[in-house]
């Protein structure tokens, strides 16, 4: 069955063969990295020399769009270091595309849905769950609702387990 191509929504934007990407999987003492569509790979010890050194190669290669994990904290050097909004960067730096207008497509989505805008009131009802955290919970967390207290603390990683991240004991 042939489907037709999805519209392009006004002010995305528009993904070519040469738009760069930049996947970085974050653990506690290393990040991964992937660049599309190069094909370069790598891998960066978490420390302030090769942090600053990983984020001008980045930054010379311009990409459009650098995607990481935000892992209980270990993503934050490394967006500051980018430049990511909520971030201090002097110069500038990349726009991670987790902003303003993710967020109200987000909210749009769930509006458009009864399922999604009850399961919104139901998080909302929660002291101190406003607007952003319930559509953030809903996008991140769909399995809420569908297992128990342990298993959601486990899936998020809250739960009190003795790994930390990047390292088996």
């Amino acid at each position: 069955m042939e489907h037709e191509p999805l519209a392009e929504p006004e002010g995305k934007m528009t993904i070519t063969d040469e738009t760069m990407f930049v996947g970085i999987d974050i653990a506690k003492d290393s990040l991964d990295f992937a660049v599309f569509p190069t094909g370069e790979t790598g891998r960066c010890a978490v420390n302030a020399a090769e942090l600053a050194d990983l984020a001008e190669r980045l930054l010379r290669l311009t990409p459009q769009v650098v995607v990481m994990e935000a892992t209980g904290g270990y993503q934050t050097p490394i967006a500051a270091a980018l430049g990511a909004p909520g971030h201090d960067r002097a110069g500038g730096g990349v726009a991670v595309p987790f902003d303003q207008e993710v967020d109200g497509e987000l909210a749009s989505r769930v509006k458009g849905s009864a399922l999604w805008r009850e399961k919104e009131r139901l998080l909302r009802s929660a002291p101190g769950v406003g607007a952003t955290l319930a559509v953030t919970l809903l996008a991140q967390l769909p399995e809420l609702g569908t297992m128990s207290r342990k298993e959601a603390a486990a899936l998020v990683g809250v739960a009190p387990l003795a790994r930390d991240s990047g390292k088996m004991h």
